[in-house]
């Protein structure tokens, strides 16, 4: 544990899934299309039906239809964003949190993803995996060409859960 960490009392619990990418763009560019409805809107990987209400950000697959529910934990700007994460889908278990990592190098920025507390285990290509890895390339193509882009899961499409 650092000395930073000791004095804000955190502690060193290891992720349960961890992801990072590296994106073209600048450290303003990267924070606005991870705090901001309406850029979240232009990559998110199942919907657009996104809002924000105070510390919370909502998520419907169609309006009046909740998907996702995310509180501001911490934000420190342009380097942390910490919220949690309510599944709000059939068996999607209890809340856990996340943690988005900002820096920039050079020309472009690193981002790392840290999801904590989950009550299932994480399986490459499936549920909170595929849905991150889908989040995250819809972020890197949008913020690198301006294309608006959803990945699509067939389960969905079927009506199964994220």
């Amino acid at each position: 544990m650092t000395i930073h960490q000791h004095m804000e009392g955190q502690t060193m619990a290891k992720p349960d899934y961890v992801m990072q990418t590296y994106i073209r763009c600048t450290l303003d560019t990267l924070w606005d299309a991870l705090t901001d409805p309406e850029e979240i809107k232009k990559y998110h990987f199942i919907t657009d039906h996104i809002r924000k209400d105070g510390d919370t950000t909502g998520y419907d697959f169609a309006p009046g239809a909740p998907m996702l529910r995310c509180r501001d934990i911490r934000l420190d700007p342009k380097t942390r964003i910490e919220q949690t994460f309510e599944g709000l889908w059939e068996d999607a278990g209890p809340p856990s949190r996340f943690v988005y990592l900002l820096r920039e190098e050079g020309e472009v920025c690193s981002l790392t993803l840290e999801h904590y507390d989950l009550a299932f285990p994480v399986i490459h290509g499936e549920g909170v995996a595929d849905g991150w890895a889908r989040m995250l390339a819809g972020l890197k193509t949008y913020l690198e060409t301006g294309a608006t882009v959803r990945f699509a899961d067939p389960a969905l499409d079927a009506g199964g859960a994220p």
